[in-house]
């Protein structure tokens, strides 16, 4: 004689409102991760950034030092092997701003317009790189 099973209702696995509730759940957590690593590539790219000016501002010394004087544009490190020639933009794959003279008593400037280009308060310069905030 064959013995049948009877399964209890919290045996027989999980309710259609159950699963769905577990796949929203994990819809929410999955956004919730994807905004807060959003704040991560951003502040990743500023640094990438800031490392770009500091080699380019080497190359640009680099530059001088030999030629005795600063290259009219960027094109021209990358031409004379002191660049490759990715490095001539920034993060937000945009040119770096290079000007020669710079203002201020400067010998250059150089920039990226930062991630808003509209926005100048985004902006990153060669020259604020390691100054405080705020000085």
């Amino acid at each position: 004689m064959r013995q049948r099973h009877i399964l209890t209702a919290s045996a027989r696995g999980f309710s259609l409102l159950e699963l769905t509730m577990v796949i929203l759940l994990i819809g929410i957590l999955t956004a919730a991760a994807a905004l807060s690593l959003g704040g991560f590539v951003g502040r990743g790219k500023v640094r990438v950034t800031q490392s770009s000016l500091t080699t380019i501002k080497g190359a640009l010394e680099g530059y001088k030092l030999q030629e005795n004087v600063l290259p009219p544009d960027l094109r021209t490190l990358v031409t004379a092997k002191y660049l490759d020639d990715k490095a001539i933009v920034d993060a937000w794959n945009r040119p770096f701003i290079y000007v020669v003279p710079g203002r201020n008593n400067r010998p250059f400037e150089l920039q990226s317009r930062g991630e808003n280009e509209n926005d100048p308060s985004d902006d990153l310069s060669v020259w604020d790189i390691n100054r405080p905030a705020g000085s």
